[in-house]
Formats: structure tokens, C-alpha cells, sequence
């Protein structure tokens, strides 16, 4: 029995993606039963006893940690391997172009002048218009005679980085004390003591980029062979490049407003 080569590409994909899955899940529990503390399960799973010291680190401080930690990894994964392809460049990542950077630039302004409002909702609100910002402001430097320079936007991106990282030195300079410390430990990163509130909200802002960047999937494995090459079998190289741009942006802005800026993640 002869099977086509195509079906043959789709079955393996989808075999794939479910060992990937899997190997998420696993990697989800793992987690969550290592660390400094022994866990007792029974214990953990003993919701008549809500407030004891097992389930209380299982649950309030382990699980949302973890589920953070997952959904800010896919988002940068997923922006990085969209980047890549739109780019043509292995080392393109989101915090190489610049987006991880002005993301950061929104959060350490609000940490810095102490806009008023809720941290977790104000922070991640910051970073997340930040982000789609500086990704409007590196298309529009890039873009040569109406399209899109991928070299330019690489070296554009360099500079936008350099140009955060001086922001962010002077706004740490200028503050007092006290805020400054909150400035280096929101750039540290982490992804402790996060309510389970911030992750159904990190969530929500990401689902719908990464469903954009998956539609677009198809369109995008043709462009990393090249924008004629993709022209030629009927893709809106332009339209895709903006739809693609816009979402990776997006992801990027939620994930670093809540666990700051991660390198080499998206690569």
C-alpha cells in the first residue's frame, strides 16, 4: 500500500505535535513536584484542608509559576520562529529586533514614574503597548521605497535596542531609590508569586496572536524560501509581513510584561 507524500508530511506533523504536547505536560508536572520543598501529595490534594502548607505551595505558588512560565515560553518561541521566517535570519529573535526592548522601555516608565493603578494590570498594559509601538516605529525605519528591508530591519532593531537599554540606564538614574530597585528586579525577571489572575490574563492576550501566526503558518514556510518564491505560488508577501509582524509583537508584549526580558527564548 502506496501512501501519498503529502499525507505522509501532515500524519508526521500531527505526531509531533502531540509528543510536543505531551512533552509539555510532563515538563508541567515535573515542575511543579521539584523544588527547595518536599510536597506531600496527599496532603496537596486534600482541598478540606485548603490552607495547609502542602497545598498552599503546590497550588499557590508552584502551579501558577509554572503555567506562567509555559505560556511565556510559547509566546517567544512562537514570535521567534515567525520572526525567523519573515527575516529569512536563524538569529532572529525578539529581543534581537528591538520589540523585547521597547517593551521593556513601557514597563520600567510606569515602574519609574509610579503611574497609579493595579501592578499587574497596569505594568503589563504598559509593555504591551510599548511593544506594538516600537514594532510600528522599526517597520516604518526599515521600509525602503513602500517594502520592507530585512537587513534594514535587523540593523534598525540593533539600534532601537541600544536606544531602550540608555532609556531604561537614565529612568534608573533619575528615580529614587526605592523605585530604582523596583526597576532592576522587574529587568532581572521572574515568574514568582504570580496570581492565577495574571496568567488567565497573559493567556487571553496571547491566544489570539499565536492563532493569527498559525493560519499564517503555510504562508510563512514559503516566504523563508524567499519573497519571490512566495509570490510566484500566490502569496500576499505584504499582507503577510504585516498580519505576522503584528501578532509576533503582540506576543512578545505579553510575555515580557510579566516575566521581563528573556533572551534567546525566541531563537
Amino acid at each position: 500500500m502506496r501512501h501519498h507524500p503529502a499525507r505522509l508530511t501532515r500524519e508526521r506533523a500531527r505526531a509531533v505535535l502531540v509528543a510536543l504536547a505531551g512533552a509539555v505536560a510532563v515538563s508541567v508536572v515535573g515542575a511543579c513536584l521539584v523544588g527547595g520543598v518536599h510536597v506531600d501529595l496527599g496532603r496537596a490534594f486534600d482541598f478540606t484542608q485548603p490552607e495547609n502548607p502542602d497545598f498552599v505551595i503546590l497550588f499557590k505558588s508552584r502551579l501558577p509559576r509554572v503555567l506562567l512560565g509555559a505560556a511565556v515560553g510559547g509566546g517567544l518561541a512562537a514570535a521567534g520562529a515567525a520572526l525567523q521566517a519573515l527575516l529569512r535570519n536563524p538569529l532572529a529573535s525578539p529581543d534581537v529586533i528591538g520589540i523585547s526592548g521597547g517593551a521593556s522601555v513601557g514597563a520600567i516608565c510606569v515602574l519609574g514614574l509610579g503611574v497609579a493603578g493595579p501592578a499587574w494590570i497596569v505594568v503589563p498594559g504598559a509593555a504591551f503597548a510599548a511593544s506594538v509601538a516600537t514594532l510600528g516605529l522599526i517597520v516604518r525605519l526599515s521600509t525602503v521605497h513602500g517594502r520592507l528591508n530585512p537587513y534594514s530591519l535587523l540593523l534598525v532593531g540593533v539600534i532601537v535596542n541600544t536606544i531602550a537599554a540608555a532609556v531604561i540606564m537614565l529612568v534608573t538614574a533619575l528615580v529614587d531609590s526605592l523605585r530604582a530597585q523596583g526597576v532592576l528586579i522587574w529587568l532581572s525577571g521572574s515568574l514568582a508569586q504570580r496570581p492565577y489572575s495574571l496568567v488567565a490574563l497573559v493567556s487571553l492576550m496571547s491566544i489570539g496572536p499565536a492563532v493569527v501566526l498559525w493560519t499564517q503558518g503555510r504562508s510563512l514556510n514559503l516566504l523563508a524560501l524567499g519573497e519571490e518564491t512566495a509570490t510566484q505560488l500566490g502569496t500576499d508577501v505584504g499582507r503577510v509581513r504585516r498580519v505576522s509582524f503584528l501578532a509576533a509583537a503582540l506576543l512578545v508584549g505579553a510575555a515580557v510584561s510579566v516575566s521581563g526580558v528573556i533572551g534567546f527564548v525566541g531563537l
